[in-house]
């Protein structure tokens, strides 16, 4: 899986809303400043991209992501 810039972790600067979808049913989410989350998914032709935050996968629209978070490099194991 790609993600944007090649970057898979970005922690939010401000929150940034969501959605994710219970039953069949899109809701919208906050997610709040501080947030980690993790690149799950290629950029959609509608320019949106899943990320996972707290266990949870969310729909947010890339360009949201790249202006309101910042990268959050991997450290060695």
């Amino acid at each position: 899986m790609r993600a944007i810039n090649g970057c898979r972790m970005y922690r939010l600067q401000t929150a940034t809303l969501g959605v994710i979808t219970d039953n069949g049913k899109r809701i919208t989410v906050t997610i709040p400043a501080e947030a980690l989350l993790e690149v799950v998914s290629d950029v959609a032709p509608d320019g949106k991209v899943d990320v996972l935050w707290n266990t949870r996968c969310i729909s947010m629209f890339a360009v949201d992501l790249r202006e309101r978070a910042q990268f959050v490099p991997s450290t060695p194991r």
